[in-house]
C-alpha cells in the first residue's frame, strides 16, 4: 500500500479493510440477517410487528389496558371501567379533570392491537370542599 492510500477504506467483497486491517463489523447488514463477524442472526427492525390478521384476544388487551392505566401515577383508575370487543376499547366512568381523561385515552391508544378507543369518561364537577360523586351527573 502506498503512503497516500493509508487511512482510506478499501472494500473487497463482503470484507472491509481500514489501514490494512480487516474490519468485519462495519460492512455487515444493518437491517437484519447475518453478521459477518459472528455468524449470528441479527434482530430485524420490524420486531413487535405482527401480521394484520393476527390479534391478541380481547381479555389480554383488557389486562394490558388495566396495567397501563394503573401503573401511570397521573391516572386515578378507581372509577374507570374498561370494555374490549374485537380490539375496540371503550372507557366509561369518571375522572377528576380533563387532562386525566385525555391521558387515559392516549395510554390506551399506544397499546398494540387496539384498533380504536371510545372515550366516554366524564369529568367530575367540582364542589366547594372537593369533587362531586359520579351520581351527581
Amino acid at each position: 500500500m502506498r503512503q497516500q492510500d493509508r487511512g482510506r477504506w478499501q472494500s473487497t467483497g463482503n470484507r472491509s479493510y481500514t489501514n490494512g486491517r480487516e474490519d468485519f463489523g462495519s460492512n455487515s447488514r444493518k437491517s437484519g440477517g447475518w453478521n459477518e463477524s459472528s455468524r449470528q442472526p441479527q434482530p430485524r427492525r420490524l420486531l413487535g410487528k405482527g401480521s394484520k390478521d393476527l390479534m391478541r384476544p380481547d381479555d389480554r388487551i383488557k389486562k394490558e389496558v388495566h396495567d397501563a392505566l394503573t401503573w401511570n401515577r397521573d391516572v386515578d383508575t378507581s372509577e374507570i371501567e374498561v370494555e374490549v370487543k374485537e380490539g375496540e376499547v371503550s372507557l366509561t366512568g369518571s375522572v377528576s379533570d380533563q387532562r386525566m381523561k385525555r391521558l387515559a385515552e392516549e395510554l390506551v391508544e399506544d397499546i398494540s392491537d387496539v384498533r380504536d378507543v371510545s372515550n366516554h369518561l366524564r369529568v367530575r364537577k367540582k364542589r366547594r370542599g372537593g369533587f362531586s360523586s359520579p351520581s351527581d351527573f
